[in-house]
């Protein structure tokens, strides 16, 4: 039993008081003296309880999600656009300086950023995926010459770059370290 079970052929080895059997006493009829005393017997398997078996299930699932989302394939290319395309994107470091849900939004959080140009009101629907209070003084990446697009009655001034992996949250795009507001992006 013990390539199958082998924490109870250890359990059986040592109630029967066997010094280390090895595979070339397989089929010996000797192994146990005359007169051999067995040692206390105990149980050779527990029984496994509901909440063992449910978190280990949970387990199983949590880990076959990640495999999922790891080899999901990745989102496919947009259209070439030429370098003139490119070169027309004026993106920015900025910094947040304030930050608030929307009233009456589940996606929405108003922010006001300083572009190192000036103060610009900024829409972002990251409200699902940060706190206001988290966004606060953190350097984001921001396209700052979008045209403004008026949302719940309010001109939001550009757009604030995320990243969005493969479970569908989203991540900062911030300078590796601190830099200066309306620092260019090339």
């Amino acid at each position: 039993s013990e390539p199958f079970l082998p924490f109870t052929a250890q359990k059986l080895v040592e109630l029967f008081g066997l010094e280390a059997p090895d595979w070339t006493q397989a089929g010996n009829g000797q192994l146990l003296k005359e007169s051999s005393s067995i040692g206390q017997m105990g149980l050779l398997f527990e029984k496994i309880e509901d909440e063992v078996v449910e978190k280990q299930l949970n387990k199983l699932q949590e880990s076959k999600k990640m495999n999922e989302a790891a080899n999901a394939p990745a989102v496919p290319m947009k259209e070439i656009i030429t370098y003139d395309d490119f070169a027309k994107l004026d993106m920015r470091v900025v910094t947040v300086l304030e930050a608030e849900k929307m009233p009456k939004s589940k996606k929405l959080i108003k922010l006001k950023v300083d572009t190192g140009l000036g103060h610009r009101t900024v829409l972002s629907g990251v409200a699902e995926h940060f706190e206001p209070e988290f966004l606060v003084g953190k350097q984001v990446t921001m396209l700052i010459n979008l045209a403004p697009r008026k949302m719940m009655g309010i001109d939001s001034e550009g757009m604030i770059l995320m990243a969005e992996d493969k479970d569908g949250k989203l991540k900062l795009l911030t300078p590796h370290e601190g830099t200066a507001s309306g620092s260019t992006i090339s």
